[in-house]
């Protein structure tokens, strides 16, 4: 319930990234936030949209070279795609498994054209460049917990710099931004204040 947050809140404004973007560049007196999600950090990247901050779940700029099994994950995507062409359903199915969003109400969001352009986007793209490249308070979210994004730490942790926080959590899975919308908003307030007390 956001009524009950604090003071903050009440100046927040959530636009539609797609369609609402002009309100972001005609007012130069806002502070945006992205929070991005998996392949979500992909498109934050790419599309270089101006910001205060970022707050990253779950993701890296590359999505092999910062796993702890790079060539076995390769392997499993490309399987993936060659899959989803005859048997999308089992695909779905096993992915949401791994999210551990398989007896979410929400899960159907998830379709089939739209996972296979990504899974073939990871396969494309290196914005590690970019990210390193990023003037902006940075906090990256992780977990041991995660089947999807199975993250080195080592490798996460070279991608510090003195605005990037990384956060390692437990047991947390890959859907857990909408697993646990508490927790989730507690991390994205504690962040944001921790922006205004600065």
């Amino acid at each position: 319930n956001y009524k009950k947050k604090k003071k903050y809140i009440n100046s927040a404004q959530v636009v539609d990234i797609n369609s609402d973007y002009r309100v972001l560049k005609e007012d130069k007196n806002l502070k945006v936030i992205y929070i991005t999600h998996s392949i979500g950090l992909n498109w934050f990247l790419k599309k270089r949209r101006r910001c205060n901050a970022l707050i990253n779940f779950f993701s890296a700029p590359n999505f092999f070279n910062f796993q702890k099994e790079k060539i076995k994950t390769k392997k499993i995507v490309d399987l993936m795609i060659k899959q989803l062409d005859y048997k999308p359903s089992d695909v779905l199915e096993k992915f949401h498994k791994n999210c551990g969003i398989e007896n979410f109400k929400w899960k159907k969001i998830i379709e089939v054209k739209n996972l296979k352009k990504n899974l073939l986007s990871l396969l494309k793209k290196d914005f590690s460049c970019e990210f390193k490249n990023l003037n902006i308070k940075v906090l990256t979210l992780i977990s041991d917990g995660d089947s999807i994004f199975n993250a080195c730490k080592k490798k996460i942790e070279a991608l510090k710099f003195s605005k990037h926080k990384i956060v390692n959590l437990k047991n947390k899975p890959h859907g857990f931004p909408m697993l646990d919308p508490v927790e989730t908003s507690n991390i994205i307030e504690e962040f944001i204040m921790s922006l205004n007390n600065e």
